[in-house]
């Protein structure tokens, strides 16, 4: 039974063909032509998908990452730099790698595969958009990296679905790339169409090794790579962290340091019925400094855990002496609060550690992390080295169950098995 897809999920619905658009089985030969191909199936939820598949593209400077061959769709949607040939322009921001972008689809390419496939006119799903030249549109554009395997890169947008993998055995700059777009129905090639459906085929690897090599596309990697920051939190394990007194609270604490800024009360962060996560607390913490900062949760289409979030660099740059000269004195009253030497540490720039599922998170709950699935470079054991103390654990509903091993350096070791 085919499932009707909405213009809200229709990039989840393309990410969940990526593994089997990577795949040859299940889509029937039409053309090959040296390193390219194009193949078509029927679409689970109607109509028919293309699959135009480019094997062995050399890509100039390549990331190192080859996750990150693809930019995230703010960034493309930000770049005023280099010429384009297909300009976009960013309306809104989710989380980093999922934007509404604003766009207008003019290569010549696509204008043919107007004339051979056919105009699609599901606006329910928006692949009308994808032919439409001269009208913008705007859309819902999300990257995933390390998906659906460490390495991939899948892109999803204006109807149609983007995948990179590494070449295996090859030198690290060599890529497979592959595009597949949806006609809205049964796809049936005449034999007048064919010379012009390999011509489109060869003409749509040209145009992708074209784009991933322009000096547009390069400039916006490099922004891509320094465009967010992850900042994780340490040290807070006597409560939560505090934040300036409101007049509201019904506990604050007094210091004797703060005087010059006014930050001599302080009260613990409440997340009220919610866990802790940091990118809440930032923005409450900056807040009351009369700053606002924006924080995600989400990076690359997976859930960070509770004690990270991602900022904007350069929003980041402006306020960071601010939040540094007050979060000084936080510690203060951190220990004042509750005894003993530690207190909260904020780590910039730190490893992204991800608990996210591979859905759509917009609509998750912001209390699903212990259920949340690990992501694919995860493993299936969640493995925790115990010497003489003691690990306190969320004993919710999901948590798996455990089992105590010795391990050979003189501690116990608790596995999760996820």
């Amino acid at each position: 039974m085919r499932s009707k897809v909405t213009m809200e999920d229709g990039c989840n619905a393309w990410f969940d063909l990526a593994s089997s658009c990577l795949s040859d089985s299940l889509w029937e030969l039409a053309v090959k032509h040296h390193d390219t191909s194009l193949s078509h199936r029927t679409c689970p939820w109607g109509g028919h998908l293309l699959k135009f598949d480019s094997r062995n593209l050399f890509i100039q400077d390549a990331p190192v990452d080859p996750s990150h061959l693809f930019v995230r769709p703010e960034v493309r949607g930000q770049y005023e730099g280099h010429p384009v040939e297909i300009p976009a322009r960013c309306k809104e921001v989710s989380a980093p790698g999922d934007a509404m972008l604003e766009r207008r689809t003019r290569m010549w390419v696509v204008r043919m595969a107007w004339i051979l496939f056919g105009h699609c006119r599901d606006e329910g799903h928006g692949n009308g958009n994808f032919y439409d030249f001269d009208t913008p549109h705007t859309m819902r554009h999300q990257l995933r990296r390390n998906f659906p395997q460490k390495g991939d890169a899948s892109y999803a947008g204006q109807g149609c679905l983007w995948l990179s993998r590494p070449e295996a055995g090859s030198e690290p700059q060599r890529f497979r790339v592959v595009f597949i777009l949806r006609t809205p129905h049964e796809q049936r090639f005449g034999r007048w169409a064919m010379p012009f459906i390999s011509m489109i085929t060869d003409m749509t690897h040209k145009a992708t090794l074209r784009v991933l090599n322009s000096r547009a596309y390069q400039e916006m990697r490099r922004i891509d790579s320094s465009f967010y920051m992850v900042l994780s939190m340490r040290s807070f394990n006597r409560g939560p962290p505090m934040i300036p007194y409101d007049g509201e609270a019904t506990e604050s604490f007094s210091i004797a340091a703060g005087q010059m800024l006014g930050l001599t009360l302080w009260t613990r962060f409440h997340a009220g019925n919610q866990r802790f996560h940091l990118g809440k607390y930032l923005q409450c913490f900056m807040k009351r400094l009369g700053h606002k900062l924006t924080t995600y949760e989400n990076l690359d289409g997976r859930r960070l855990v509770s004690y990270q979030c991602v900022v904007i660099r350069d929003e980041w740059e402006k306020v960071k002496a601010y939040f540094w000269e007050a979060f000084r004195i936080q510690k203060a009253a951190y220990r004042h609060a509750n005894g003993g030497s530690s207190a909260p540490t904020l780590t910039q720039d730190a490893q992204a550690h991800v608990l996210a599922p591979t859905r759509d998170l917009s609509r998750d709950s912001n209390d699903s992390e212990a259920s949340a699935t690990t992501s694919p470079l995860d493993t299936s054991i969640v493995r925790t080295v115990v010497r003489n103390t003691f690990l306190e654990l969320d004993e919710g509903k999901n948590v798996p169950p455990m089992r105590r091993t010795r391990s050979d350096l003189s501690g116990d070791i608790i596995s999760l098995a996820v």
